[in-house]
């Protein structure tokens, strides 16, 4: 009819009414308005289920397609408005209480523009991830938390990213934790291990207690022992705050073991030992995210 070629802001509105005029259902009727939805940073979001799923599937298709083949937005240079798409998509899941991984859907819409990309899917997918990450930080570091812990709730490499609602609740409470002598204290033993295992290059998590030789170390294994299954636990159940005050509780077993025992002991025996115990503490730390990005 081109009646949208001649208002350009009846998108939407007047599918809607041709729809409906055609018959079909209210759900779907109101999805084909809804699905453009939000179309403006404080525009609503859509109501049905069916126009929330249209809205994620349809920015994620334009986004993913035009990275795929190097369409990416630059400075203030965002002709297809990918930036607007992301922050939709990341409005709408946060908003519909969506704990879902990112990360099948954009390997999916890969997929279906494969035949027409020109940059590689598994560069085109971490740049994807990485741009809705970035635009969500954005988000949620305008509301007082620091960047520098939504940025230790992302882990390595973002390997700590699940979910958009997991990964603000998590840098929420990093962001708590900061004010935390105890946790500060964790944080550095944290940085230590880590510089003390990158310099060794050590990865192995095996441990022997038949090889501890001082006291430090067995505490510290013990407390360890101890407080894993906690962590782990309430790592998996978004229950950040109580595996962060879990964590706390190897803050002075931690300061008696840097005190007292050196890891890089002369027997070879010992010492990797010891670069295991540190390594498991590691993997545990990582449930919580990558401390060593805390000031």
């Amino acid at each position: 009819t081109e009646m949208v070629y001649e208002f350009p802001e009846l998108q939407g509105f007047m599918g809607r009414i041709y729809a409906t005029i055609q018959g079909k259902s209210s759900e779907v009727s109101a999805a084909i308005e809804e699905h453009y939805q939000p179309r403006f940073a404080g525009d609503a979001i859509p109501k049905t289920i069916t126009g929330r799923i249209v809205a994620v599937a349809d920015k994620l298709d334009t986004i993913t397609g035009a990275f795929a083949v190097g369409m990416l937005p630059t400075g203030n240079v965002d002709p297809y408005g990918l930036r607007r798409g992301a922050i939709g998509i990341i409005n709408i899941m946060e908003t519909s209480g969506w704990r879902l991984p990112l990360s099948p859907f954009i390997e999916y819409a890969l997929e279906l523009v494969k035949p027409k990309a020109t940059i590689p899917s598994d560069r085109t997918l971490a740049d994807v991830l990485n741009f809705f990450i970035q635009r969500h930080k954005q988000i949620v570091t305008a509301d007082s938390v620091a960047t520098e812990a939504y940025e230790a709730a992302l882990g390595e490499d973002n390997n700590s990213f699940t979910d958009f609602i997991a990964q603000r609740e998590r840098a929420i409470a990093l962001n708590a934790a900061k004010k935390s002598e105890t946790f500060n204290s964790v944080a550095q033993s944290f940085k230590r291990i880590n510089n003390i295992l990158r310099k060794a290059g050590w990865t192995k998590a095996d441990v022997d207690k038949t090889l501890f030789e001082t006291d430090e170390e067995a505490q510290l294994f013990a407390r360890l022992s101890d407080c894993k299954g906690a962590v782990e636990a309430a790592a998996k159940a978004s229950k950040w705050s109580a595996a962060i005050g879990e964590l706390e509780k190897l803050a002075a077993p931690l300061d008696a073991f840097f005190e007292k025992v050196m890891v890089m002991a002369q027997d070879e025996k010992l010492r990797n030992n010891r670069l295991g115990l540190l390594v498991s503490l590691k993997k545990l730390f990582a449930c919580i995210g990558d401390l060593t990005k805390l000031s």
